[in-house]
């Protein structure tokens, strides 16, 4: 009876066994290492969920991904960075190029040529001589003095755009669509100090691509030349201009890093006799009136400043004082110094 009971619990224990390991299901309890009745195991519900992956590297019922490859991951876009990361899928990261927008536009250290791209560049803003909007790349550069600067876009795989302003995107300032070089652009420009920005667009229509942009500084440092001085001639010779086309010149050999646009004088004045009548005079510059000025009564130096008509290049400038009144009769007369005066170019 012992022995009995002994047999019937083992079965019981190791029916209840295979229940477990099986699942149980409505077929039955099976025998051991049977089917386990008709229910689902553990193996077939986990294979279920396989099944269930999205194919981007995650699965439907948020639980991690299973697997990922390059190619899988890959979304087509040329502009990401696509990347499988076995913790968390496939990730897409924008490819932003350098100078893609104002907050952080390519440096340029002086002159010389820098490559960059338009491809995978946001369309920030249209250039304002363009055609429309269309990927843009930005540059900055810092002057510590006037100075004429010219830009050119080369080995361009698209049509460019170039604009320079002291704002980004430039609002103001030169801007090019097709310059001299054919389709790439070029801009020249005098330039006060301060802070320039340029922007490079790929004219819509074109494709985006690689391109150079060249940068080209030179100062407009002014140039002083002493006028007059002994050797330069004087009519009458005594040196008293006060009569009509008295004068003095003289001819200075020059070198300007770009033509003059203006002039500033510094004229001594050695002797001062006028009382009642002014002495009347012109400065000529290559030829060109500069300005006019009068010399009155106590004065001892005349400082003008005068726009030149024309532009005036080297490698000599004459130079040349007259007068173009007659003084009144008995009013007196001026002398011009030898020493001391000046003619300053600025180009």
């Amino acid at each position: 009876m012992g022995r009995s009971l002994y047999r019937t619990l083992l079965s019981f224990t190791l029916l209840l066994a295979a229940c477990a390991k099986g699942g149980g299901g409505s077929g039955g309890a099976g025998s051991v290492g049977g089917d386990g009745g008709g229910g689902s195991s553990a193996t077939d519900g986990a294979l279920d969920d396989a099944a269930t992956d999205d194919g981007g590297g995650s699965l439907d019922d948020g639980s991690p991904p299973m697997m990922c490859t390059a190619a899988t991951c890959d979304d087509g876009d040329a502009c990401t960075t696509d990347a499988c990361d076995p913790a968390s899928g496939c990730s897409h990261e924008p490819i932003v190029p350098a100078g893609s927008g104002c907050e952080a536009p390519i440096a340029l250290a002086g002159p010389g040529t820098v490559s960059a791209t338009t491809s995978c560049a946001p369309s920030a803003s249209p250039a304002r001589c363009g055609s429309g909007d269309g990927p843009d790349v930005f540059f900055r550069f810092d002057l510590a003095e006037r100075s004429r600067v010219t830009l050119a876009t080369t080995g361009s795989s698209f049509d460019p755009v170039l604009a320079l302003g002291d704002t980004c995107p430039p609002t103001t300032g030169e801007c090019s669509d097709d310059g001299p070089l054919g389709r790439e652009s070029q801009v020249v420009a005098d330039l006060e100090p301060g802070t320039y920005y340029v922007q490079v667009e790929a004219k819509p229509g074109t494709p985006a691509g690689d391109f150079q942009l060249a940068l080209d500084v030179v100062p407009l440092r002014p140039v002083t030349l002493d006028f007059p001085t002994p050797g330069d001639a004087v009519s009458p010779s005594h040196g008293y201009l006060w009569t009509l086309g008295a004068y003095t010149e003289g001819t200075r050999s020059v070198t300007l890093p770009a033509p003059a646009r203006s002039v500033r004088m510094h004229l001594v004045i050695a002797e001062n006799s006028l009382s009642c009548d002014t002495q009347d005079m012109r400065l000529l510059v290559a030829g060109l009136e500069a300005g006019r000025f009068a010399i009155s009564s106590g004065d001892t130096a005349i400082d003008r400043t005068f726009s030149l008509p024309s532009p005036v290049n080297g490698p000599t400038v004459a130079l040349r004082y007259e007068t173009v009144r007659q003084v009144a009769s008995g009013c007196g007369s001026a002398k011009l110094a030898t020493a001391g005066s000046t003619i300053t170019l600025v180009p």
